[in-house]
Parts: structure tokens; C-alpha cells; sequence
């Protein structure tokens, strides 16, 4: 994830905050408070910790995204860090201390997060305008599906809008243009103010569970599109409908915290 903007018009405000991660906060990490007993040598219930989780508790109490990479191995962490600094966990004089990184906290956040095309859902097949996707969360109309592989032929990059949607299957602006496909992977774009979403596992973008998210405390904003000669621009039903992109299209969306550390919804 990266800062885009603050909803106050703030600049973005950075702290140095204690995190704690068996493996990696990564740079763009989205981290939140963690719960963990105080005795139990990990975050003390008192570190910022990835806001990943699978489950309805994802992004509760969430902080914003780490401007630095921690990982259990690294450079002495007593050098200098810089922003994409991979720092040592292991080699700190007493781990049952967590570490600090530098932080974005602004509670007012809206960052830009990439849907992520390594995690995708199943597309079970299509007839025409129709596609079926095993557990499809219902009430996504306005929202889009990028096919990211496809088993037929020319349905590779086909973005395509649903007009309708319905759980396990969903209505298309048009068909896929290599006509109806068998199986393959896609994307889920969510609608503009949906807020059951899901991070990947690495919390630095969104996922496509086919399923409803189990997260509620995402507002997804606003999405947009890039592609090979097109910069950075909101995605429109008028421009975007119906069309056959590059494999290097990329698709984000502006997302705010509903439940932030500093600003929580109890």
C-alpha cells in the first residue's frame, strides 16, 4: 500500500511505533495494535502487528502502513534506517522487547491499495454475459472482474463489469470476447463504498476470496486502472466497459480505516 491522501487534507504524519512479526513487516504493510498476552514473549498486546488475519478481526484497531521492511534477518538494527530498510528482529538484545519502525498513523488515511493478481478466485465458467464463480459474495453490482488466466483463448485481460450480481454468479456488461470460458482465474474489483473486503497475506494489497470478506473495517473509496500508455485513472463504466487489456494492466483502490487505533469504532 502507499499514502495517496488524508481526508482532513493532512500531510501524512510518521512515527516510530513497536512491531513484532514471527517472519516480516514488509514496506507498505498495512500493521494494526496486536492482542497477544503480555507474557507470551511476542507483541505484548502492545506492538503494531500485520492486519492480516482471515478473519472478521482483520484491520481492527490499524495503525497505517510501515515505511520500512523488519524482517528476522538483516543488518545490524543499530545502523541508520532508512525507508525499505530491512532491519533484524533475531540479532536485538532482547527480543521480548519488540522493535520500533517507522509508521504512517494518520487516522484520516486514505491509502492506494493494488488488488492482488497472485490472489484470485476461481472462475468456474461462462455462458455469454453470464459468469459463475462457485461462492460469489451477492450485492457487488457496479463492481468489475479482471480474468487474470483464462482456459480459452482470448479471454486473457478481459475486464468486464457486473450489472447484476447474484451469489455464485453474475451478470457481465458482455461476454468475454474468446467466447464462453471453462475455467480460469480472475480478480474481484469491489464497488465503489463496499466495506467487506479482504487483504492479501502479506497485508500490502487486497485479495479476491470469491466469497463475501470477512473484514469490515476497510472503505474502499474510490478504484482505479493503469495499463501499457495509460496512467493512473479512476475506473468508469463509460470508458472501461467491455474491454481486452495487456497481461500488465493493474487495478487499486483508495481505502480508508474505518476502525483505527487512534480512532476507533468502540
Amino acid at each position: 500500500m502507499k499514502w495517496h491522501y488524508d481526508l482532513t487534507g493532512a500531510e501524512p504524519i510518521e512515527r516510530y511505533v513497536q512491531v513484532y512479526d514471527a517472519a516480516l513487516i514488509d514496506l507498505g504493510e498495512l500493521v494494526m495494535l496486536g492482542t497477544t498476552d503480555p507474557d507470551s514473549n511476542a507483541d505484548h498486546g502492545i506492538a503494531m502487528v500485520t492486519a492480516y488475519t482471515g478473519s472478521s478481526a482483520e484491520a481492527v484497531d490499524a495503525l497505517g502502513i510501515s515505511l520500512m521492511a523488519r524482517n528476522t534477518s538483516g543488518p545490524n538494527p543499530n545502523s541508520a534506517a532508512t525507508s525499505g530498510d530491512t532491519v533484524s528482529v533475531a540479532s536485538l538484545p532482547d527480543v521480548a522487547n519488540p522493535p520500533y519502525n517507522k509508521c504512517i498513523i494518520n487516522p484520516f488515511a486514505v491509502y492506494l491499495a493494488e488488488y492482488d493478481q497472485a490472489d484470485t478466485l476461481a472462475i468456474a465458467s461462462s455462458s455469454t454475459t453470464t459468469v459463475t464463480i462457485t461462492s460469489l459474495e451477492d450485492d457487488i453490482d457496479t463492481g468489475w472482474i479482471f480474468v487474470v488466466t483464462a482456459a480459452v483463448s482470448g479471454n486473457d485481460a478481459n475486464l468486464r463489469q457486473l450489472s447484476a450480481s447474484a451469489a455464485g454468479s453474475a451478470t457481465m456488461d458482455s461476454a468475454f470476447t474468446g467466447g464462453d470460458e471453462t475455467s480460469g482465474t480472475g480478480i474481484k474489483i469491489l464497488p465503489v463504498n463496499h466495506r467487506t473486503t479482504d487483504l492479501n497475506a502479506a497485508a500490502t494489497g487486497l485479495g479476491s476470496n470469491a466469497a463475501i470478506g470477512s473484514g469490515v473495517s476497510l472503505h474502499v473509496l474510490e478504484n482505479y486502472i493503469q495499463d501499457d500508455g495509460w496512467s493512473l485513472q479512476p475506473l468508469r463504466a463509460r470508458r472501461h466497459r467491455g474491454l481486452d487489456l495487456t497481461g500488465n494492466a493493474h487495478f487499486f483502490a483508495d481505502v480508508a480505516l474505518l476502525d483505527h487505533l487512534y480512532n476507533p469504532i468502540s
